[in-house]
């Protein structure tokens, strides 16, 4: 939805933020819509409903730095 991809370009517009993956769950996957939402910034994104809670947390983990 506009909201959450204007959202992401006001976070993503902050320095002290920008540094943050964010991941969208969005139900329009339809690539005029994902294409939106990469270009907002978003570092991935998810079919909404979430039916396998483990596709989040691995995409999750993806995005997260590691030690």
């Amino acid at each position: 939805d506009r909201a959450g991809i204007e959202a992401t370009r006001r976070v993503k517009a902050l320095p002290a933020l920008a540094a943050i993956p964010v991941v969208a769950l969005t139900g329009h996957m339809m690539t005029k819509f994902r294409d939106s939402i990469l270009e907002a910034g978003c570092v991935d994104l998810l079919s909404k409903p979430i039916e396998a809670f483990a596709d989040l947390f691995a995409v999750i983990d993806k995005h997260l730095p590691k030690p």
